[in-house]
């Protein structure tokens, strides 16, 4: 006849050594998924920041080629507002020539 006690003892260690294998491979799959899931999110965040510098870059780009137009445009007010200074102290250069000659009773009909 078995001896019942020892049989249930022998059925609980190895129901106890299952449930411990179970539970080993259980936390073994939820850390490789997790540093699956880890890796995939490195990987999607690398990709995340080549785009954003990518997109830094070309509005960088952008800027530089505004400021360089602008630059250009002030260039050109700058040589027409230096031009129309010239033009006006000549004017006002013939003006007093003028005045002079009038003055001198060269220019009559002034």
């Amino acid at each position: 006849m078995p001896n019942w006690e020892l049989v249930g003892g022998i059925v609980a260690i190895i129901t106890l050594i299952v449930l411990l294998v179970t539970n080993i491979v259980v936390v073994v799959r939820s850390i490789t998924k997790n540093e699956d899931k880890l890796s995939f999110l490195k990987e999607e965040f690398e990709k995340f920041k080549k785009e954003i510098i990518q997109r830094i870059d070309e509005n960088h780009e952008s800027e530089k080629e505004q400021i360089e137009r602008l630059e250009r445009k002030q260039d050109r007010h700058n040589g027409m507002y230096e031009n129309t200074i010239k033009a006006l102290e000549s004017a006002k250069s013939a003006h007093h020539r003028i005045d002079e000659m009038k003055g001198q009773g060269r220019v009559e009909y002034l």
